[in-house]
């Protein structure tokens, strides 16, 4: 038996980024890929590139919403019709698209069903194919997501009433008199995770009675309970449902939380694109078990972005995740980020014109 030795060198996905060009070669890949795969450097011929691969969808989502909507009487029934049709649903050409990659993927094959995508590691010689083959939508790297530190940080104030001013000018309390305190409603947010045992916020963490892995995502941590080393995600939950005392911090102060650590500032959770498509995952399910729907939540708010150069301005490949998340009723909001305000300075998918 003839035994082969064969050194492939991985493609540092930052140098990727930078390519800002999009080539007519290829349109199915991002900016960077289309670069790579269309060298004559040889040495890159022979490289691994982590890659998602997005599939051609006819579902419109719009009407898919609308007609889900109508068919449901209640929220119950609306979760689990649009999570039964997207776990069964199957895209054009999908057979063959699934041959190929487990041909070809040099890691584990990992197929989503949020949309009809893969996550594979590929050599740059079959991505190449893989843009002539039906059905293929998109190509991109699969990049660690990006983080937008706030512009400045500071010591919480101490308040001299129970309710921050800022909650004040939203004219909060009034919604509060109206008996809309969140009470009943469960909160997720995709950021840098939760301190679970923050004071302001320990108390209203679903994971108090119910299981660790329905309350918390990670991709690398699941085991663990949330913590947030950085204090961002923490932050952003406050500023939803924190009470402390009598200090009542968040907007629905009734309301209880659960959390997808999707982006770190300083513990080992380097989530990519293909994470964040397991993260909505979770969150349409996470208890995994499809005949229960109070675990789902609400709404989720989310505090990343794609790195720019993997997508066009308002490009709207992922368009299709919210879409589908929305579908089952899930309110889905994105932070504009903090690198504005000049023109193009929103990150995918907060660009979206949806």
């Amino acid at each position: 038996m003839k035994q082969l030795t064969i050194t492939f060198a991985i493609i540092t996905l930052a140098g990727l980024l930078l390519i800002s060009s999009v080539s007519a070669t290829s349109p199915v890949l991002s900016p960077g890929l289309d670069k790579v795969v269309f060298s004559d450097d040889n040495i890159q011929q022979d490289s691994l590139v982590h890659v998602v691969i997005f599939l051609e969808d006819n579902i419109k989502s719009g009407a898919f919403a609308q007609k889900a909507a109508s068919m449901a009487s209640t929220r119950d029934e609306r979760i689990k019709q649009v999570l039964t049709h997207l776990t069964s649903y199957k895209a054009p050409h999908t057979d063959a698209i699934e041959h190929f990659l487990r041909n070809n993927t040099v890691l584990p094959l990992r197929k989503f069903w949020i949309v009809p995508a893969y996550a594979a590691t590929l050599p740059v010689s079959a991505i190449a194919q893989l843009t002539n083959m039906s059905g293929v939508r998109r190509i991109v790297e699969d990049a660690p997501l990006s983080f937008d530190p706030p512009v400045k940080s500071s010591p919480a104030p101490a308040l001299s009433t129970s309710v921050s001013s800022q909650l004040e000018q939203l004219n909060v309390p009034y919604l509060w008199q109206q008996g809309l305190t969140g009470t009943g409603r469960l909160v997720c947010s995709f950021d840098t995770g939760v301190e679970s045992d923050h004071p302001a916020l320990a108390a209203r963490w679903r994971g108090t009675h119910a299981p660790l892995s329905a309350s918390w995502f990670s991709a690398v941590a699941p085991d663990t309970l949330p913590s947030d080393r950085t204090g961002h995600g923490t932050h952003t939950m406050g500023i939803m449902v924190g009470v402390a005392d009598t200090d009542t911090i968040g907007v629905a102060p009734g309301a209880e939380w659960i959390t997808a650590g999707v982006i770190d500032q300083g513990r080992p959770l380097d989530a990519t694109i293909s994470d964040i498509l397991d993260a909505f995952q979770w969150a349409l399910n996470p208890d995994g078990d499809s005949s229960t729907t109070d675990d789902v939540p609400d709404v989720i708010l989310n505090s990343w972005g794609i790195p720019k150069g993997l997508f066009e301005p308002c490009d709207e490949t992922f368009a299709q995740v919210i879409n589908n998340v929305e579908a089952a009723g899930i309110v889905t909001i994105f932070a504009a980020g903090n690198e504005g305000p000049e023109a193009s300075t929103l990150r995918n998918p907060a660009d979206l014109a949806l």
